[in-house]
């Protein structure tokens, strides 16, 4: 009995012992669990403090895209409003600029208009010279009752002496591009080759007949196409007094095409009649190509027989 006895008071102890370290185990699993848990919690707090700054941010960010569309809205409604302002002011300058336009035609055509008067005037003032010189040499021989009417008066004419030994002659060309020529503008040869006596001049290209008589007249003119344009042409005229008399013509049809026209003609023109060279209007251009390198527009004229 006293064994048996022995036997349970060892078993109990054993339990005893087993439940105690049990206890103590669970106690430590208890203190760990319990650490977890405040970590878990602590975790927690700072992912719902980023997840709050996340907010504020977006909140922010939101805001601040707000704003840029705004300001974006404000800068395009300037902009329409600035580019409305320009299309404004661009109408307003084309407006002006049209009218500028229209204005200086309107001066060129003026321009031309005065310049064929201006040379009608000089064409009428030399034949009022003219007809001034031959009344005075008329009333001059009759009052000296040196010559009469009619055919005695063309002798008396035929027997005066001419000027410069009988040589009347000139050579001149043009040392350079003119462009732009106006409709029956006088074309100004502004160098000589030769110049007998004097009676061409080379500011206004006009050769004044010093004597009655035969005169042989010659000229060339030269067109080149430049590549701009497309058929290059020029027409010019041979004018006594301004009445047009013969044309001489070039026409280049290909780039860097050098043409030349020429023509001669023999007339009899009277003592003080003006004879020159002028653009005829006609042709696609009004341009002359020349230098003074080449000298292939030219102008000659002399007297054959009096």
């Amino acid at each position: 009995m006293s064994g048996l006895f022995g036997f349970f008071c060892v078993l109990f102890s054993v339990l005893i012992i087993s439940l105690s370290e049990a206890d103590s185990a669970r106690d430590f699993a208890v203190q760990d669990l319990v650490a977890f848990v405040r970590d878990l919690e602590a975790r927690v707090s700072s992912l719902d403090a980023r997840l709050k700054r996340l907010r504020e941010s977006k909140a922010q960010g939101t805001q601040n895209a707000r704003d840029l569309e705004q300001l974006l809205s404000f800068t395009v409604r300037k902009m329409d409003d600035h580019d409305a302002e320009l299309d404004k002011k661009m109408a307003g300058l084309m407006v002006g600029y049209n009218h500028i336009e229209h204005e200086i035609k309107a001066m060129s055509e003026h321009e031309k208009l005065v310049e064929s008067r201006l040379k009608q005037m000089d064409y009428k003032f030399m034949v009022v010279n003219i007809t001034t010189e031959k009344e005075a040499q008329e009333q001059s021989c009759m009052a000296a009752s040196q010559c009469f009417y009619g055919s005695h008066v063309k002798r008396q004419e035929r027997q005066e002496p001419i000027p410069n030994d009988g040589i009347i002659a000139f050579s001149s060309y043009l040392d350079h591009n003119v462009a732009n020529l106006a409709p029956n503008e006088s074309l100004k040869y502004n160098q000589v080759l030769l110049n007998e006596g004097n009676y061409y001049n080379t500011t206004t290209g006009v050769f004044s007949v010093p004597i009655t008589g035969i005169y042989i007249f010659a000229w060339t003119v030269a067109a080149r196409d430049d590549g701009n344009l497309q058929v290059p042409d020029i027409y010019t005229k041979l004018v006594v007094n301004g009445q047009h008399k013969t044309t001489a013509m070039a026409e280049s049809t290909q780039v860097r095409d050098d043409e030349m026209g020429t023509n001669i003609a023999i007339l009899r023109v009277e003592k003080g009649d003006a004879v020159w060279i002028s653009h005829h209007d006609q042709g696609l251009t009004k341009d002359i190509y020349s230098s003074d390198n080449l000298r292939i527009v030219t102008f000659s004229g002399s007297l054959l027989s009096e």
